[in-house]
């Protein structure tokens, strides 16, 4: 964070670069004072897929779309939502946060659900599994595991309340729950393109 400068000059000329960036496509990846963090809802939509100012090293996406499952009819639309899910750890940001980390994590999701009466929602747990590892940087020197869950079945009442309250995220580890974000900042799925 850069919450040690806090001239009224920097905070301007920042924020013109924050504008100027999101206005380009270019993703911005933290790094905002206290003061930039009102920034506006542009922002917010950019960064939905940047890790967590909480917990650097764990990247989440959350996206949603509409597939088709059977043959249109009158009063049926064929088409039923499914959720998918990307979660990449750097292992070695998250042991630089969490000494004695063994890199063994296993990913989590918890994902809400429309309750039976209105306004009652419930949370279920859906593992992620490991599909690989990618590797970033010049020379790839940067690992990262990844891991992913495709088509996780909505029911009609469920979008609503997911887009509403989004994902929340965590690894289990051997220094214990380490969570991808702040309490109530969860990750709003975005949806995918057809």
């Amino acid at each position: 964070m850069v919450s040690s400068i806090r001239s009224a000059s920097f905070v301007r000329s920042s924020r013109l670069v924050l504008v100027a960036m999101l206005a380009s496509g270019a993703l911005l990846v933290g790094c905002a004072s206290e003061a930039e963090e009102d920034v506006g809802a542009a922002a917010e939509t950019t960064t939905q897929e940047v890790a967590s100012a909480k917990e650097p090293g764990i990247d989440v996406k959350a996206t949603w779309r509409r597939v088709v499952t059977g043959v249109p009819t009158y009063g049926y639309e064929a088409t039923e939502p499914f959720l998918a899910l990307e979660i990449t750890v750097d292992d070695a940001k998250v042991r630089a946060q969490h000494s004695g980390f063994d890199g063994f994590e296993r990913p989590f999701a918890l994902v809400p659900r429309a309750g039976v009466r209105s306004g009652d929602v419930r949370w279920e747990r859906v593992e992620l599994a490991f599909r690989g590892e990618s590797r970033h940087g010049y020379y790839g020197e940067q690992r990262r595991d990844v891991y992913e869950v495709k088509g996780i079945r909505l029911a009609e009442a469920d979008v609503e309340v997911v887009l509403s309250l989004g994902v929340a995220v965590g690894l289990e580890t051997n220094v214990g729950t380490v969570w991808a974000q702040d309490p109530g900042d969860n990750t709003r799925p975005v949806r995918a393109l057809p």
